[in-house]
């Protein structure tokens, strides 16, 4: 997720409310995921982690919905 690129207080004013609307909206979804048991916490050779971070979170609702960068279609007017 992209950071706020303009600090001017009105446009953090415009986008913190959406993207905290988005964390929410995907641990609201990603809950009953992970009371099932179908989170897989990913891993490096380097790092090794005991419970899943909010990275882990997003992909787990991105592959349960089906949804992928390959597979979004852009509409053109």
């Amino acid at each position: 997720m992209e950071r706020q690129r303009q600090w001017s207080s009105p446009a953090i004013s415009r986008t913190t409310p959406p993207i905290l609307a988005l964390y929410s909206v995907v641990t609201l979804l990603a809950k009953p995921l992970f009371e099932q048991g179908l989170v897989a916490i990913r891993t490096a050779a380097w790092y090794e982690k005991q419970v899943a971070t909010f990275s882990d979170t997003i992909a787990l609702v991105r592959r349960y919905f089906g949804l992928s960068y390959n597979n979004l279609v852009i509409c053109s007017d």
